[in-house]
């Protein structure tokens, strides 16, 4: 029970009545109540059946809907539930950390364009005051060249 105060207050009776309904057996896997197993480790243990409701939204329901399940299947339900939204979790942060990624670079060839485009532009001005420059030179040079030969 993770909280108690969704439970009600028969709890505990209710769920020994499921029990004995199901024999102390588990409908999943129809092992008997106190049937030792072997862990992963190697190690035994006890099985201990407890009465769990079928599904999420039937917890958070009026009725109690419930069944004698063996205690390590709701866990093994419960972590792979769990390691599959931490999966899915994990692959939103991955497809939002691309997306910014992908955003930034967006941002940096912009930059970079409007970067170029202000140098083409300062080097087209900059051509255009040296040939200007040039011209202004050569029409002072012939200028000058004509008032000396008195023309």
């Amino acid at each position: 029970m993770n909280n108690r105060k969704k439970y009600p207050r028969n709890w505990r009776k209710l769920a020994r009545a499921c029990k004995e309904r199901a024999g102390w057996q588990c409908k999943e896997c129809f092992v008997q109540h106190g049937t030792l197993r072997l862990s992963w480790a190697g190690r035994p243990y006890p099985v201990y059946l407890v009465a769990a409701h079928k599904t999420r939204q039937a917890a958070h329901g009026k009725g109690v809907t419930s069944m004698s399940t063996q205690q390590r299947l709701e866990i093994d339900a419960a972590l792979y539930s769990n390691l599959a939204a931490l999966r899915d979790g994990f692959f939103d942060v991955l497809a939002a950390l691309i997306l910014v990624v992908t955003a930034l670079f967006s941002l940096v060839h912009a930059v970079v364009r409007i970067v170029f485009a202000f140098l083409g532009l300062v080097l087209w001005a900059l051509a255009l005051l040296i040939m200007f420059l040039y011209w202004l030179r050569s029409w002072a040079v012939s200028r000058s060249a004509s008032t000396l030969h008195g023309r």
